[in-house]
């Protein structure tokens, strides 16, 4: 899905609470840089989730407004932070069933569901 998102001209970034370091051996080691415009730790924004500090740093740092972002999220904590940043959510919920993930425009087992159509969809 990176590579088809990438291949139709979104900028992505990776936006995480987990620090810097981890970051950026993650996507060292999954090969993820050839796909990323920015990698952005919760240790260099001011508020952590479920504050939209994360996500609005790394909208701002692909030169992207936030209204025209999306998240990909697994956490009901950055569900919300995507919307208190105005930005669209879809969650991934694997086998669980949390009303906080429901909240997202959209909501998948996995990201074998989701693909460009559906995300230019959701807008």
């Amino acid at each position: 899905m990176l590579g088809e998102l990438r291949d139709n001209g979104y900028k992505q970034a990776l936006a995480s609470s987990t620090p810097i370091k981890n970051i950026e051996v993650i996507s060292e080691a999954l090969g993820l840089k050839k796909y990323l415009g920015a990698l952005v730790s919760g240790e260099t924004v001011p508020h952590g989730k479920p504050a939209p500090d994360v996500f609005l740093k790394a909208a701002a740092e692909l030169g992207v407004e936030p209204a025209h972002s999306l998240v990909i999220e697994d956490a009901v904590a950055g569900v919300e932070a995507a919307h208190r940043g105005g930005i669209y959510c879809i969650a991934v919920a694997g086998e669980r069933d949390l009303p906080g993930l429901k909240v997202a425009e959209l909501m998948v087992k996995d990201l074998t569901q989701v693909n460009v159509e559906i995300i230019r969809n959701l807008a």
